[in-house]
């Protein structure tokens, strides 16, 4: 399941009035101060992906990685997003190392 907060809603529809429309892609960054966190960029889907569409824009994650977070909440953040899942990736990463 994803959630589009109005704030990033009102970012992507801004984005996208100027540049064309295409699938956002769910994934983890593995970089910055917080360690590994989600991030949106533009993809295409492909069969290996957990597909929805929410408020009129196509979401994908892989199926794998979409077992392993649960929900994910997307909400806008300075000038960019905040992707919150609702299993933290912290979390995830202490559990394969025990």
């Amino acid at each position: 399941m994803i959630t589009l907060e109005d704030g990033a809603r009102g970012i992507l529809d801004e984005y996208f009035s100027e540049n064309p429309k295409s699938a956002i892609r769910i994934y983890i960054s593995p970089r910055g101060s917080r360690g590994p966190h989600l991030v949106l960029g533009p993809d295409e889907p492909n069969e290996r992906d957990h597909v929805l569409e929410v408020d009129g824009y196509t979401f994908c994650i892989s199926q794998r990685l979409a077992h392993q977070v649960g929900a994910v909440r997307v909400r806008a953040r300075n000038a960019g997003f905040e992707v919150i899942c609702e299993r933290p990736l912290t979390a995830m990463r202490s559990t394969r190392a025990s």
